[in-house]
């Protein structure tokens, strides 16, 4: 009986069939298996860390560029003060990002029991997790795509009403997705049908090798029609997923191509950048002749002056002071957020452009063995590259972006959080803190002579260009304001002890009969001992 089980052709049928079916795994490929699932682990850890440090930044952010909240997805016009609420592109990539990976950890996990000794329960998850994983990841990477373009060029336009962008940006992105979804479908459909006449086909086979234990080999030919059926539906199989393979090849060059314009708007950032720093480095020029013509604008020594001059200082130019403390700083958060924004987009870029260019690689692979190859011949190499050869690629990509990603988010973090503390220790000058006792004003000031004045310690020269001088740049210019309030409170003083008729001495006798501005170009020819920088010094 043994004999004849060994000869028979049925059995022998049936051991090939299931040979092509459930392939044995060849060494090293269960360690290689588990070392991809520990990385699409150990991906969507990251992804789960970035969209907590999402959540705290945006919950420890100032501003509301993003919207609502990290989960806000749509764009809308806030019409109290004009601004426009964008896509958050970055939470919606990240989960997406984090959902791939765990259809990918199905798909190879599926994949591992099918080779090692599956079940029939085990294909049909197979064929299924194989369609879902190319149309998930083909369905993600659009989306990246449209979050990474659509979002910065639509969303920007504030004459749009929000509801056409918002229409515009959801069907640039679902159109794809919904022929992508069709696509799986037809491929779930095929794999099941191949799937039906295997079953029936070894099912067939058992019966007759049970029924007939002695059979010729002339029976043989009774089989052939089953087999060419088997035949027909698996190449019918392999070659949709050849069909969705140049799709996706097509599909992903299109993709990259259209990422490209993320460089044009990496450079358009990086103007945006340059702008707003001349802006702060203007703005700041601005300030200091304004600090120091404060003292020329209450007339001269001697008259009479209308209104109270440290109310005036409190009410006008050391708010102004305050207000540019502000605006300062607000500034120095837009030019971290651009320059975040700009590394972020990069990032996006080489990534989407690496991953078009790995997986294009493997699939147009795929599409060249399934379209030439008879899927029962293929070997063993060539299928793991079929099925988990896109996954490792797709994997290392996006680890390494995730990562990237990170670690623009932890240093913008950081700089955020040094801009802060700078502008902190700013404000604890003395500008700021007759500010907080305005109310006060009988402050007592302390008296000086001219002499004191004109060796008063002010930081001389023009505003640094590096990045630490910018960042010292509010303090300076505080700094300034400082020591001309201080002149212009001790020119004051001399005022009314002159009205009082007070004794004055010899030191105070060569200011009498000249103008504030007269005595600012004294002041400027000591300013190279320390003086105040006037326009006509830079002159």
């Amino acid at each position: 009986m043994a004999l004849s089980s060994a000869t028979n052709p049925f059995d022998q049928a049936l051991v090939a069939v299931n040979a092509n079916v459930f392939w044995t795994a060849p060494p090293g490929f269960s360690k290689r298996q588990v070392v991809l699932i520990t990385l699409q682990a150990l991906t969507i850890l990251a992804d789960v860390f970035y969209l907590g440090l999402l959540h705290y930044t945006q919950r420890s952010s100032e501003d509301g560029n993003a919207g609502p909240g990290m989960w806000w997805v749509a764009r809308w016009v806030n019409r109290s003060t004009g601004r426009i609420m964008v896509v958050n592109q970055r939470t919606m990539s990240t989960v997406l990002s984090a959902l791939a990976q765990g259809v990918w950890m199905g798909h190879v996990i599926d994949h591992l029991l099918l080779y090692t000794g599956g079940d029939i329960h085990t294909l049909d998850r197979a064929i299924v997790w194989r369609a879902i994983t190319i149309v998930f990841m083909l369905g993600w990477f659009w989306v990246l795509t449209w979050g990474n373009v659509t979002s910065f060029v639509l969303a920007t336009h504030r004459k749009i009403p929000s509801r056409v962008v918002n229409t515009l940006v959801l069907a640039a992105g679902l159109a794809p997705l919904i022929v992508v979804i069709v696509l799986l479908v037809f491929m779930i459909v095929r794999g099941m049908q191949f799937r039906d006449v295997y079953v029936a086909f070894a099912k067939g086979l058992r019966s007759n090798a049970a029924a007939y234990p002695n059979v010729t080999l002339a029976a043989y030919a009774e089989i052939q029609p089953q087999a060419a059926a088997l035949v027909k539906a698996a190449n019918t199989y392999y070659h949709t997923f050849c069909m969705m393979a140049t799709n996706a090849v097509a599909y992903t060059a299109l993709s990259a191509i259209i990422n490209f314009g993320g460089l044009l708007l990496a450079r358009k950032i990086k103007h945006q950048i340059k702008f707003n720093e001349k802006l702060i480095t203007s703005g700041s020029r601005a300030v200091t002749q304004q600090g120091t013509l404060i003292v020329a604008g209450h007339g001269n020594v001697g008259e009479p002056q209308a209104g109270d001059p440290i109310s005036r200082m409190q009410g006008g130019g050391v708010m102004a002071g305050a207000n540019v403390l502000l605006a300062q700083r607000q500034e120095q958060r837009i030019i971290l957020g651009l320059k975040r924004a700009r590394r972020d987009v990069l990032t996006m870029f080489a990534f989407v452009l690496c991953f078009s260019l790995i997986v294009s690689g493997a699939l147009l692979f795929v599409t060249i063995v399934s379209g030439t190859s008879d899927p029962m011949s293929i070997s063993w190499a060539k299928s793991e590259m079929l099925f988990t050869g896109p996954a490792w690629a797709i994997m290392v990509v996006m680890l390494a972006a995730q990562l990237g990603l990170i670690w623009n988010a932890l240093t913008f973090r950081r700089k955020e959080r040094g801009t802060a503390q700078m502008f902190e220790e700013g404000s604890t000058g003395p500008v700021a803190s007759w500010i907080r006792s305005k109310g006060n004003r009988k402050k007592i000031i302390r008296r000086s002579t001219p002499e004191t004045l004109v060796a008063s310690p002010v930081i001389s020269g023009s505003l640094p260009r590096s990045e630490t001088g910018q960042q010292r740049a509010c303090v300076e210019v505080e700094d300034r304001r400082r020591c001309a309030e201080e002149i212009m409170v001790n020119l004051v003083r001399i005022r009314d002890e002159d009205e009082e008729g007070k004794p004055r001495s010899p030191a105070l006798m060569k200011w009498e009969g000249l103008t504030p501005r007269d005595s600012m170009d004294d002041c400027e020819k000591g300013g190279q001992r320390g003086g105040l920088e006037t326009p006509a010094s830079r002159r």
